[in-house]
């Protein structure tokens, strides 16, 4: 939902930051200038630790490949892009339960309007979990 390459780390500017004792990353989209808050989660701060703040930049032509051999030995017949990792991604977060509202930040929408025409789509699992919770209580 971001492109890493955007990421900027200096010390004058910290876009890292600790918020209610979550490291965070905030930021304003381009595209639209709404800002944004992503919690951090371990493994990506591992990996920030691991380049001492500094992610390497690649040519898209590097970053396709590389998203290619993904896609190839996870045996995806689809053509793997950013977008669709947003798409992923965003509709993860929707059916693990997040609200609307936070998934439409994190994208850095205007607004959910946005977010539910695009990203909502629920997954069979997610309907058969919120059947079988109805049922429980029939």
């Amino acid at each position: 939902m971001l492109n890493l390459a955007h990421i900027k780390f200096s010390d004058s500017l910290p876009q890292i930051k600790e918020l209610d004792g979550q490291q965070v990353y905030r930021g304003k989209r381009g595209k639209t200038g709404i800002e944004f808050t992503i919690p951090l989660l371990p493994k990506a701060l591992e990996i920030l630790e691991k380049y001492n703040r500094k992610l390497p930049v690649i040519s898209n032509v590097k970053y396709n490949k590389y998203v290619k051999e993904v896609a190839e030995a996870a045996c995806l017949k689809k053509k793997l892009t950013t977008h669709w990792a947003r798409h992923t991604g965003a509709t993860m977060l929707l059916n693990a339960g997040v609200p609307m509202q936070v998934v439409s930040k994190v994208c850095g929408h205007s607004s959910t309007k946005m977010t539910e025409r695009v990203y909502a789509k629920l997954l069979d699992k997610t309907v058969i979990e919120a059947v079988a919770k109805v049922e429980d209580k029939l």
